[in-house]
């Protein structure tokens, strides 16, 4: 391996494993690249009782190469003087910062070592944003404070102070023309305290301290959102893609926001599917993983019909490819803004597709069992149960809920004799 260099980091590329990369210059010191895309540096070496020990010096973006080997020459100059920097760091861990510990944990949680309370490491998209809200809310409040100094009354402040705005920035970014904006606000104040929480909860397990000071506090609950589009703006939502066609807009993100309307899928499900998760056969989308594991979504015909209007493109594995690079098409919100102004549909985001598909299930007289299995929905044995195939129950539901919405959108005479009221 040749010098560990910045240019050889940002040419190591994530594999479905971790993997370490060593510097030849300097024997021990090395970086490890997450399968999440995420790299630290480390030293290794043998303890005392010729037992080979990792130490983690920091991550790639908080500490550069040459700062890291500098620290790396540092402690592989006293392991050979007896010292053991892991037991050292293990016997400081009570008196840790919690700047200190926020680094551990995002190392721990980019590893993989710390599970969700689903007991499955963290997804990529959650890691990025936690370590957007520790960067931009609990380090800056709570950083200089010690781990075991945390209690109920700082947590309540935080909150407050999280709430109100005070860690609020607007900002440039790295990227080009890009700005980073932090804002406060209520919802941002109890997503950040339930994180907070979790980290408290890690700090127990690793004997760190002895309660979750996060417990009992009164931080509300998000305000369900129970929106959902009606006939006559299904009507006009369609109308609006049709128009918005026309005028050139990409075709692309009109049949993804439609295949969304058709399925009751999650945003991110249809802008990352494959076609290798399509079974038409089946009746079925057979994704590889959702917000809940792997799953087998029941998939009504309407949809089929739509995924056979949208051409293949062979240079990418994804249905709805971007339009530049290899990855999927991410500009769907500003084509939806587009369709509900157009359409003068107000206080409805994309996510209101499904919580729509499940109204239509609703009024079709469906049961909330069905219509949780429709939405990939977690219920015990319900998710189990359809693992391996979907029955012909849940295809005719999902055939009949499709075919619905997909008479609304164009405005056509409903095929199973629903009221169509605005």
């Amino acid at each position: 391996m040749p010098k560990l260099t910045k240019k050889l980091l940002d040419c190591s590329e994530p594999r479905d494993k971790d993997y370490f990369v060593w510097c030849d210059q300097l024997k021990g010191f090395g970086a490890r690249v997450f399968s999440t895309g995420q790299k630290s540096f480390l030293i290794q070496y043998r303890d005392s009782h010729n037992r080979t020990r990792r130490f983690t010096l920091g991550r790639y973006g908080h500490l550069t190469p040459d700062q890291a080997r500098t620290e790396a020459m540092k402690l592989l100059g006293s392991v050979r003087l007896g010292k053991n920097p892991s037991e050292d760091r293990r016997g400081k861990k009570a008196d840790m910062s919690m700047c200190e510990f926020c680094d551990h944990y995002v190392e721990d949680m980019c590893s993989g070592r710390y599970k969700s309370r689903f007991n499955r490491p963290k997804k990529q998209s959650t890691i990025l944003t936690d370590i957007g809200r520790i960067e931009t809310h609990i380090k800056p409040l709570l950083g200089n404070r010690c781990v075991n100094e945390i209690d109920r009354k700082i947590v309540e402040r935080f909150f407050q102070d999280v709430r109100i705005g005070k860690t609020t920035r607007n900002k440039k970014s790295g990227k080009k023309r890009g700005r980073s904006i932090v804002t406060g606000g209520e919802g941002t104040a109890r997503r950040t305290v339930g994180l907070l929480s979790g980290m408290m909860t890690y700090a127990v397990e690793m004997g760190m301290r002895e309660a979750n000071p996060c417990y009992g506090i009164r931080k509300g609950t998000d305000r369900k959102k129970t929106r959902f589009l009606r006939a006559k703006e299904y009507a006009a939502l369609g109308q609006a893609l049709l128009e918005l066609e026309d005028e050139g807009v990409n075709s692309t993100a009109t049949s993804a926001i439609r295949l969304i309307a058709l399925t009751g899928c999650r945003v991110g499900e249809i802008t990352n599917l494959h076609r290798r998760d399509i079974d038409e056969q089946s009746g079925c989308f057979r994704f590889e993983d959702t917000k809940t594991g792997a799953q087998i979504r029941p998939i009504g015909c309407a949809a089929f019909e739509l995924l056979r209007s949208v051409p293949p493109e062979l240079r990418s594995p994804y249905v709805f490819p971007a339009t530049r690079g290899a990855g999927a098409y991410q500009g769907l919100r500003k084509v939806w803004l587009a369709a509900c102004g157009k359409a003068e549909i107000a206080d409805a985001t994309m996510h209101t597709l499904r919580h729509s598909y499940a109204s239509v299930a609703a009024e079709l007289n469906y049961s909330d069992a069905t219509i949780a299995a429709l939405l990939g929905h977690s219920l015990g044995t319900m998710t189990s149960r359809y693992t391996h195939f979907v029955d012909e129950a849940l295809k005719a539901a999902a055939d009949k809920v499709s075919t619905e919405v997909s008479d609304r959108m164009s405005d056509a005479e409903p095929a199973y004799g629903l009221l169509q009221t605005g």
